[in-house]
């Protein structure tokens, strides 16, 4: 008796300790996300009941790429971590998608229609089977009737259009039918592709004296998500400033939705190697002559072996500071860094369909000026000139233009300019109206000696139908001789600004409202008589 009570004790005691060495299943949730050009640090919280004694926790259904060196954890509670480690899950798969179980019913809704509807034809086809196979009527013996000839044709006829026109119906309906069940069957695929069959879990080690309700903060990086600056351009007028407003174009695919996560897009990227470069001695030797023999004579080539040095250390990595997501900050003097908090939860789907999240809205003080080359285009393009543009910290990125509340298209806005006026090509304007025309009285040929000359004047006008002053630049041009026997003269240009060097003719006007102006240019090219030469 006694040793049958020692026996259920060491059960008891062997039942205990397997329990108390079982893992902890964790179920975390995503509460923030910085997401970076490329690559994003996620942040989860989790509640846990952990038992006295080491217990091992699992953080279950976790992105598979994980970043194994960025995981850290923290905990709140009467606890110490001991260790924590990255695996992946080959046994359980996530659980599956509101969108992928939605699609599934509705793929076997259409699988159901479709499959009744062939039976449907199926039985037609019976039936004109059955038909065709008793179209025989009477015997050998008893000829047909004629009252029963013409009812039995009449009852086929009708019953063969019935079947025909039902069958035509619901061969129909299957094709319709089939579309959406391909439609979906694709869209189902698609999903699935990027949901992965295996889940990553991260384990924590932990120890605690007593049982106690732990709190948990889990962080980790991962490769599966992104964004790219894209800008919006918009002027509403000339006379008003130039509105400039960022977005985040994001994606993430991660396989988890983001629901209600607070998002920070920050401009670092945390795979930047953080050591910080260190030279090596750079040696100088003279540079080695050697002889080489080729085709019988004796050459001399010199090997420069310096290079190799010089090589070495231009290739040294480039000064880089290291800064952990905390150390983001706002735009500031000596940060190549910033960050981009949204201050609402948002939500971005896993999947390959990126999400456009606004960021931050500037008005920029801008001059206008429009541009315009009548000899090829007489359309003025408008151009928006942004001083001190710096101070904006602007990101390179693709920008939607958009004037007067229309569309314009798409331009590039590129920081790297070193020049300190920004511009902004905004396209063309309808309302600027200017033409180019021939003077003829103004334009002639004449001839002395062996010597021909061609004048030619040309008159421009230029009229503004907005409802504010504009400021028009014009361009034209006098041709530049490449010949001595050439010559060229310009003999009007209405005051305009000429180089020389490259023929270039430029007019600058302030146009009032519903105000038009004129300008012409006049010029002579002298050439001797016989040769040909063609002007416009």
């Amino acid at each position: 008796m006694k040793q049958k009570a020692i026996n259920v004790l060491y059960l008891l005691l062997t039942l205990g300790l397997a329990v108390q060495g079982q893992p902890l299943q964790v179920r975390s949730e995503m509460k923030e996300a910085t997401v970076f050009f490329q690559g994003a640090q996620l942040t989860r919280e989790a509640q846990a009941r952990v038992p006295a004694g080491i217990n091992e926790l699992v953080f279950t259904n976790l992105p598979l790429d994980i970043d194994a060196s960025s995981i850290q954890v923290k905990a709140s509670g009467a606890l110490t971590i001991l260790s924590v480690s990255h695996r992946t899950n080959f046994l359980e798969s996530p659980g599956q998608s509101r969108e992928i179980r939605m699609l599934e019913d509705s793929l076997r809704y259409y699988k159901n229609r479709i499959d009744l509807k062939r039976s449907l034809l199926k039985v037609y086809e019976e039936e004109e089977a059955l038909l065709a196979a008793n179209r025989s009527l009477g015997g050998s013996e008893r000829g047909v009737q004629v009252a029963e000839l013409r009812a039995a044709a009449d009852f086929l006829r009708q019953r063969l259009q019935e079947i025909k026109t039902n069958s035509l119906k619901v061969q129909q309906e299957v094709e319709k039918d089939g579309e959406r069940h391909a439609r979906i069957s694709q869209q189902l695929n698609r999903l699935r592709g990027r949901a992965s069959s295996r889940m990553g879990e991260v384990v924590v080690q932990v120890s605690a004296n007593s049982a106690v309700n732990a709190a948990f903060v889990l962080t980790y990086n991962t490769f599966s998500a992104g964004w790219n600056p894209v800008y919006d351009i918009r002027v509403a007028d000339i006379d008003r400033n130039l509105e400039l407003l960022l977005k985040a174009n994001a994606y993430q695919n991660t396989g988890e939705d983001w629901n209600n996560v607070r998002l920070t897009f920050s401009t670092g990227d945390p795979r930047q190697w953080g050591q910080k470069p260190q030279l090596s001695q750079w040696f100088l030797r003279f540079d080695e002559e050697i002889a080489v023999m080729g085709y019988g004579t004796q050459r001399k080539i010199l090997e420069i072996v310096a290079d190799n040095y010089e090589m070495d250390f231009e290739a040294s990595p480039a000064p880089v500071t290291a800064q952990s997501a905390a150390d983001f900050v706002q735009v500031q003097e000596g940060r190549v860094t910033r960050e981009f908090v949204v201050n609402t939860p948002y939500n971005l789907p896993s999947g390959g369909d990126r999400r456009v999240v606004e960021l931050e809205n500037n008005s920029l003080p801008a001059l206008y000026e429009y541009f315009v080359v009548p000899k090829l285009n007489p359309d003025a393009f408008l151009v928006a000139r942004v001083p001190d543009w710096q101070q904006y910290a602007l990101l390179p990125g693709e920008a939607n233009m958009f004037f007067e509340g229309t569309f314009l298209g798409k331009t590039f806005i590129d920081p790297g300019v070193t020049t300190d006026t920004l511009e902004l090509s905004l396209g063309r304007d309808r309302n600027i109206v200017v033409k180019r025309e021939r003077m003829k009285d103004q334009s002639r040929r004449s001839f002395l000696g062996n010597r021909t000359t061609d004048t030619v004047g040309w008159e421009i006008s230029a009229r503004n139908n907005k409802r504010v002053a504009v400021i028009l630049n014009i361009q034209d041009q006098v041709p530049v001789s490449t010949q001595q026997d050439i010559e060229v003269s310009v003999e009007e240009m209405s005051g305009a600004q000429y180089d020389r060097d490259r023929g270039f003719v430029t007019w600058r006007l302030e146009l009032a409202q519903a105000e038009t102006q004129q300008r012409s240019i006049r010029y002579s090219v002298r050439y001797p008589s016989g040769k040909k030469i063609t002007l416009e």
